[in-house]
């Protein structure tokens, strides 16, 4: 049931019946007041049709007020002034003497509406200082020798515009802000983010259900509270037993005011929501994610995935052992692995072996020369692709630094970081030395080590030469290669010229014998078919899908360009995270939206809580009773705050297992 919905609406119907209610009770007088004794010419009696309704109203603590307008027979208002005057009440049933406290003559003298001819209409204004409770219903009853007649009063309380509205408000702001306030600090933050300030905390990217249902919002059973308290608030069978003298049909118009806030939400979210996407749009089935040069996106498959090569792949492990495997296998990748997407880094360590390649046969060639062999040298092709790979792996290694993957650093930078990762590389130096071995090798003359060393150095200057010189390294910083699409579902397709690293805290990557195309080199394992160490690198150079388990997160890093057919190409300014699969149902909005429809909806519920305080001071319970209410409301207040942290700490906490990346069933508002 919509209970959200139906609290407004509820409380209005409890609260509009006050003055009504009053009204009907005016009449149940007889247990208190005596009845009137018949006059044959009475002296004073009822103003007539026409005249107000005479109102007990409340002067101050303990002491009521009330205008009555009568007319005499007599003139300049003389019996009316020598009358007797008692207040007679029910709950309680009392019978109050008056205290008079002016008599003037109304309207300078003219015969008020149904006033005698020959007579005077006297407005008298009446006190009862000994009378301190809130009656249920009152009369005046007017003593005269042999007569007395009665004048039913409305009970009237003061309540002030800061009872009305002042109160609510501030309780609803005092509870907004303590729910913002508990969420800054408790609200779970990465560890990087926090360092960075404010500001990307509440640009912490959530996911949620992109359709809001009253079922799937907490202030759903918050509500369910409330109407509780107005329950009991409203427990008697009419409204002014419980509030008497109170007009109830304010407070109900600020109810539905408060709760006006809190149905609100959904919409207020939604505004937000056509902002955020306005200036941050998200993937769609036909985007295509462009990374730039040597960046990465990072997949989280905490349920494990699997992956599928679109054509002949070569696969290498950290150990400079390395395979070509037939396209359309498919191999497994264990649980809580992290699938890097890397742009660029075979075009660098290719373009590097390229240019270097003449400089490495000159010294091939000088190398043999030691022997007394003066045929010109040419590198074997397996020993150059075997440096290509260490490149590779250097390149890589050094583009995943955590000091470069999650830190905006400059081009020139990461530069510098490269050259330095390649120069420092023991795969690189091995690789170049099995270069020269493998050349001199196959002349057929011994070259004793020093030689090789010299001329592995050789070929290590060489590389830096050449990467100082890549295009793919000069471009840095300005270019963006198509890397990955991700099209909603649970399959993520990585494009041609990417390339991968599955890595694990521990594991193997294992390759069926019947997958081999070409036996993994230089460093064979004991038997075809052994495992690889993980982690392995994957040059996708016809691509590659690779399928979720359950659910993934996408990380996508600054500079990702998104481009689409449909418009025009957006470059993110800050990280975003992507859930797969992701249904059409999900969105994905930031922490600050959150943050800012949840002290809405606070809002609206803390001034109901507070409407229900201001009612429960006004209540005719006893003071012990008062006092329940009052702790039950704070109460009441406390667990709502709680309850308002708690969820919104689901929806941003990033770990696995949370709201935002098992399920897409909660919603964005509270």
């Amino acid at each position: 049931m919509n209970l959200l919905a139906a609290m407004p609406i509820i409380a209005a119907a409890l609260l509009s019946g006050g003055s009504g209610a009053h009204a009907a009770a005016a009449n149940h007088f007889t247990a208190a007041i005596p009845t009137p004794t018949a006059s044959v010419s009475p002296s004073v009696a009822l103003a007539g049709t026409g005249a107000p309704t005479p109102v007990l109203r409340q002067a101050g603590t303990g002491q009521w007020e009330t205008t009555v307008l009568l007319d005499d027979t007599g003139p300049a208002c003389g019996q009316v002034r020598a009358a007797r005057y008692r207040l007679a009440t029910t709950v309680p049933n009392e019978m109050v003497p008056a205290l008079v406290l002016g008599v003037a003559q109304a309207g300078n003298g003219e015969p008020a509406a149904g006033a005698l001819p020959d007579g005077s209409a006297c407005q008298v204004t009446l006190s009862f200082p000994q009378f301190g409770q809130v009656p249920q219903t009152a009369a005046l009853v007017v003593d005269q020798p042999g007569s007395s007649a009665t004048v039913t009063l409305t009970v009237s309380r003061d309540v002030n515009l800061f009872e009305y509205l002042g109160i609510p408000a501030l309780t609803g702001l005092f509870i907004a802000y303590l729910t913002l306030l508990l969420s800054l600090l408790y609200v779970r933050r990465p560890s990087r983010e926090s360092r960075r300030g404010i500001r990307d905390w509440l640009e912490h990217p959530i996911v949620g259900s992109g359709a809001w249902t009253a079922n799937d919002s907490w202030a759903t059973n918050i509500s369910t509270g409330l109407v509780v308290v107005a329950t009991v608030l409203g427990a008697t069978g009419a409204t002014n037993s419980l509030f008497p003298g109170i007009a109830l049909d304010r407070f109900s118009l600020v109810n539905i005011a408060a709760g006006f806030f809190v149905v609100s939400a959904p919409v207020v979210f939604g505004i937000l929501y056509s902002l955020f996407t306005t200036s941050n749009p998200g993937l769609t089935a036909d985007a295509v994610v462009e990374l730039p040069l040597l960046r990465a996106a990072t997949i989280k498959v905490p349920s494990g995935a699997s992956i599928t090569m679109a054509a002949d792949t070569m696969i290498q492990d950290g150990s400079a052992r390395w395979a070509i495997v037939r396209g359309g296998g498919t191999y497994q990748i264990s649980p809580g692995a992290d699938i890097q997407v890397l742009a660029g880094i075979t075009g660098v360590a290719e373009g590097s072996v390229r240019v270097a390649e003449p400089v490495i046969a000159s010294v091939l060639a000088q190398a043999l020369a030691r022997t007394g062999d003066e045929a010109a040298a040419a590198a074997p092709a397996d020993a150059l692709r075997a440096l290509k790979l260490a490149i590779e792996q250097a390149v890589t290694t050094a583009v995943l630094q955590p000091d470069i993957l999650d830190d905006e650093r400059s081009a020139e930078a990461v530069r510098q970081a490269v050259k330095m990762a390649v120069a420092e590389s023991g795969a690189v130096r091995t690789a170049a030395e099995k270069v020269v071995l493998d050349a001199v090798d196959g002349s057929g003359h011994p070259v004793s080590p020093t030689v090789v060393m010299e001329r592995a150095q050789a070929v290590t200057q060489a590389l830096a030469r050449a990467l100082a010189g890549n295009q793919a390294l000069a471009q840095l910083g300005t270019a963006h290669v198509a890397a990955m699409t991700c099209p909603g579902s649970a399959d993520i397709a990585v494009l041609p010229g990417s390339t991968l690293r599955i890595g694990a805290s521990a594991g193997t990557w294992t390759i069926q014998p019947g997958d081999v195309l070409e036996p993994t080199s230089p460093s064979p394992p004991a038997a075809p078919g052994a495992p690889l160490g993980l982690p392995v690198l994957i040059e996708a150079t016809g691509g590659a899908k690779i399928t979720v388990a359950g659910a993934a997160d996408i990380s996508l890093r600054p500079g990702t360009v998104i481009s689409s057919p449909q418009r025009p190409d957006y470059t993110l300014r800050r990280s975003r995270k992507l859930l797969a699969p992701q249904n059409a149902n999900v969105i994905v909005a930031n922490l600050g939206i959150i943050l800012i429809v949840n002290v809405l909806t606070m809002f609206g519920i803390g001034a109901e809580l507070g409407i229900a305080g201001v009612l429960a001071g006004f209540s005719d319970a006893s003071a012990a009773g008062r006092t329940f209410l009052f702790v039950a409301l704070a109460v009441v207040a406390a667990l709502v705050v709680l309850f308002a942290v708690t969820a919104t700490r689901a929806m941003a906490d990033p770990e696995p297992g949370s709201s935002i990346s098992s399920q897409a069933g909660a919603s964005f508002t509270l």
